[in-house]
């Protein structure tokens, strides 16, 4: 019988165990927690971020006020406003109408523009004037569940019809042209219904929220298709051809 050395058992253990978590990482249903990069000035002027939120999370259920609680102690999506968080509004599309939004001022009462929070839909959050200078990191819990559909709308009222809407963490898109694809097909093709995709930042300085990236899926794949970004909310504009809403499914691991 050949004998199996212990450096090969141990590589091959190694290996299997890293296997394994690896598989674990990548389930897009298990919850997870992530540090999103929230932009202040001296980095931006008007500093308004987009960001995506996990589908599944805490805020499911309650009104836009409860992403006013940056250190996620239960306090500022309630009636009282704690000091020490670090949003002063919150703003959402509205539903249908996403040409117009809702903005929510953290300072204020609760009882102020504050609409039912609407998962899969992206969040723009601006960081009080009265925080030091530089960027803040913010907290998310949740988890991005499998089978989601988002609707893209194009009717309701909406003119432009920009939709912002979150991306999912464990997204298989690289830059921007994936997102084209809304057949699943793998190729982005005349069939495929979406026109421009959006995110904030540029190749040369993805932090630059004042700025935006816009690319064409009907060009080159080689114009403005930076990398996408993890925790960014990504701007879709289906085409003008298309006949009205698209449910749209993120591919993911």
């Amino acid at each position: 019988m050949k004998r199996i050395r212990a450096s090969h058992l141990i590589v091959g253990i190694a290996a299997l165990l890293m296997v394994m978590l690896a598989g674990t990482a990548m389930a897009s249903n298990m919850a997870f927690k992530i540090s999103t990069t929230v932009f202040r000035s001296p980095n931006c002027t008007t500093c308004d971020n987009w960001i995506s939120l996990p589908f599944s999370s805490s805020f499911v259920g309650q009104n836009i006020r409860a992403l006013c609680d940056s250190n996620g102690n239960g306090i500022g999506g309630g009636t009282t406003v704690d000091p020490a968080d670090t949003v002063q509004f919150v703003t959402q599309q509205n539903s249908p109408n996403i040409d117009a939004t809702t903005t929510h001022s953290c300072t204020l009462s609760a009882g102020i523009n504050n609409p039912p929070y609407q998962p899969t839909r992206a969040v723009r959050l601006r960081i009080r004037a009265a925080v030091p200078a530089g960027n803040v990191q913010i907290i998310h819990v949740g988890s991005d569940v499998p089978g989601t559909q988002i609707l893209l709308r194009k009717t309701g009222g909406c003119a432009t019809c920009d939709n912002w809407i979150d991306m999912v963490y464990h997204t298989t898109f690289r830059n921007l042209r994936d997102a084209c694809d809304t057949n699943g097909n793998g190729t982005v093709e005349t069939a495929d219904q979406i026109q421009f995709v959006t995110q904030q930042g540029t190749a040369a300085s993805p932090g630059a929220v004042d700025s935006i990236t816009t690319h064409s899926c009907t060009l080159s794949p080689s114009i403005n298709n930076p990398l996408v970004q993890i925790g960014r909310g990504l701007r879709i504009r289906l085409k003008a051809a298309a006949a009205g809403d698209l449910l749209y499914s993120e591919p993911h691991f």
